[in-house]
């Protein structure tokens, strides 16, 4: 820590009594709590340097602010040490905050970032003005695709060492076609890509999204699977329930995708959840990080239940799957 205070007092010309390491999220990103006489700050270490003009993080941070996102102030920028001071926002993630006051958190604080997510997906639609990355990468069927396999080689096969066969193989690649297939087919909206409870954080009863820097364009259901049918958070399914009665029908009337909504939420909620289990096995085998275990079985769970309301042939090898994954769930 005492390097990192010696690179960064001369830079931020004050005074730091002491820093405080903080959790970081599944990238090579570092986050540091800087305590000065005045006020405290967070700092982003990049571990390199780079280019304020193209960096997606300040873009998208620029342009979700001016278009009435609460996301966190940027107070400087260090391009070539790699750092970025930003606003504290304190520990309190979405996620704790459920798990603290579960009825608060669904009464209060849920119905924010659901507004956040609509204001977002009905505002953020145009890049005019203002540069934004976002608007420059898409969600497609090759990303899909890629997502899906990473799945099987980081958690079937790197995690629980499952070798799937080629019966099982070959029907999961027909299934992995077929949703990369319809979720490419959908109209793009900006999409946040992690909405979930560790990217969302509570000052005073206000929530602020963070983590966006990887925004791209993609189905209107996605941030909508990540936040509903998030890994670190099971919400009640009577919410859901009421969370997808109100967002669906306004998203089949303005995005004319002619699929229903709530089939394509639940195909969404497939990939998204496959997506995050290939993470979860990567950090563990690959980046010797067990922190993500203990949210294997909840994804599974997840799974299992969206897949008891699709009775499509096309998902017959997720459900072959689900039984090579029974004992990860328990």
């Amino acid at each position: 820590m005492k390097n990192l205070i010696d690179r960064l007092s001369p830079l931020l010309k004050t005074k730091i009594l002491h820093t405080q390491k903080l959790p970081g999220d599944a990238s090579a990103r570092s986050y540091y709590r800087i305590f000065t006489p005045d006020h405290t700050m967070v700092i982003m270490d990049r571990a390199s340097p780079f280019s304020i003009s193209t960096d997606p993080f300040i873009s998208i941070q620029n342009y979700l602010k001016n278009h009435g996102v609460p996301v966190p102030e940027i107070y400087e920028v260090f391009p070539e040490y790699g750092f970025i001071a930003l606003q504290d926002l304190g520990d309190q993630t979405l996620q704790t905050a459920y798990r603290n006051n579960p009825q608060y958190a669904l009464q209060t604080l849920y119905p924010q970032v659901l507004d956040i997510l609509e204001h977002i997906q009905s505002h953020c639609r145009i890049s005019t003005g203002l540069y934004c990355p976002a608007f420059n990468i898409r969600f497609d069927r090759e990303t899909y695709l890629y997502e899906l396999h990473f799945f099987i080689e980081h958690f079937l096969k790197g995690y629980l060492r499952v070798d799937p066969g080629p019966q099982i193989q070959g029907a999961l690649n027909t299934s992995f076609e077929w949703i990369s297939s319809v979720l490419s087919e959908q109209p793009p909206v900006f999409t946040h890509r992690d909405y979930h409870s560790r990217n969302i954080m509570v000052v005073d009863r206000k929530v602020y999204i963070i983590d966006f820097q990887d925004s791209r364009l993609g189905p209107a259901q996605y941030d909508l699977a990540s936040l509903l049918r998030d890994a670190y958070v099971v919400l009640p399914e009577s919410f859901i329930e009421e969370t997808l009665d109100r967002f669906l029908p306004s998203m089949e009337t303005s995005l004319h995708s002619g699929r229903d909504s709530r089939e394509t939420f639940l195909i969404m909620c497939i990939q998204r959840n496959l997506k995050a289990l290939g993470t979860f096995g990567y950090q563990a085998t690959v980046r010797s990080n067990p922190g993500y275990l203990q949210y294997m079985p909840v994804l599974i769970r997840h799974l299992a239940a969206v897949m008891k309301m699709m009775d499509l042939c096309e998902l017959a090898g997720i459900r072959m799957l689900l039984d090579a994954c029974a004992d990860v769930a328990s």
